[in-house]
């Protein structure tokens, strides 16, 4: 049994959420230019302990923007340049239909061995148990169901535990789900990853949330979106006085929650991921 398996019969009656890319703002440029968010613009050092050949994939994240930034051995970066601020994309609800496959954690952080004393994968089979191919996005869907009952729950990380898990490797990932991070906003173990084979246009994109201090000084970027994609929203967060990854993680994660919540075409409600 796999993960398809576990969340079949579940029901899909949980709106469907957009899927989020967050990207720097170097890279950002570049996409704007393409007007394609490109698999060569989502790039990550390969932790993959098989030494087998692995896709080249645009990552996103299914309802907020997870992310971070890690050097060296694994050492959370600290964010005090400007450069690294972060910029998310929020792409709409049907973008779900072209892309490929999920998985129900940060595939980058568990090869990495972030989690190794709860969720190994000591080969590659095990790590294929996780994978779900996607269809239309309904299943999604019903893995929040499944997880979480509901998509608010999803965002900020509450496990709903009216399941019970059905064989070992399915309570493995009940135990991952509910492992302590020491940070409250990062939340990579239990946050879906999307995989799409192909590049992604950004007639998708639905909304961009950016460093409000810095987009000041880059007024002609903001004027390109407007007149290249003028149904994109645009929203900012407040990166002044914000020194640390953590902080900056947080309040993008909140902005997009905002924006959530006074976007008519959304259904969440009183979301605090402060």
């Amino acid at each position: 049994m796999n993960l398809l398996d576990w969340i079949c019969n579940e029901d899909d009656s949980e709106e469907l959420l957009p899927l989020c890319h967050t990207t720097k703002w170097e890279t950002f440029e570049k996409i704007l230019e393409s007007k394609t968010l490109r698999k060569e613009y989502s790039k990550f050092p390969d932790p993959n302990p098989w030494n087998e050949k692995t896709e080249e994939v645009v990552y996103l994240f299914y309802g907020m923007p997870f992310y971070i930034y890690e050097i060296g051995d694994g050492d959370i970066e600290n964010s005090e340049s400007t450069e690294d601020l972060p910029i998310g994309l929020i792409f709409k609800p049907d973008l779900s239909l072209e892309v490929d496959k999920f998985y129900p954690f940060d595939t980058g952080a568990l090869l990495a061995k972030k989690y190794i004393k709860v969720l190994n994968a000591k080969k590659s089979e095990d790590f294929k148990v996780y994978e779900v191919p996607v269809s239309n996005g309904s299943e999604m869907q019903k893995f929040v169901k499944r997880y979480y009952c509901q998509n608010e729950n999803y965002c900020i990380g509450n496990i709903c535990n009216k399941n019970k898990p059905t064989c070992p490797k399915e309570e493995n990932l009940f135990r991952l789900f509910n492992f302590k991070s020491q940070s409250k906003v990062d939340l990579r173990q239990r946050a879906i990853e999307i995989h799409s084979l192909n590049d992604i246009l950004l007639s998708h994109l639905q909304a961009i949330i950016l460093p409000r201090t810095k987009s000041r000084m880059y007024k002609h970027m903001i004027n390109t979106i407007n007149i290249n994609f003028p149904t994109i929203d645009i929203e900012y967060y407040y990166d002044l006085f914000r020194f640390s990854s953590e902080s900056i993680r947080g309040v993008l994660l909140q902005t997009t929650a905002d924006y959530y919540d006074k976007n008519p075409d959304m259904t969440f409600s009183h979301l605090n991921l402060s």
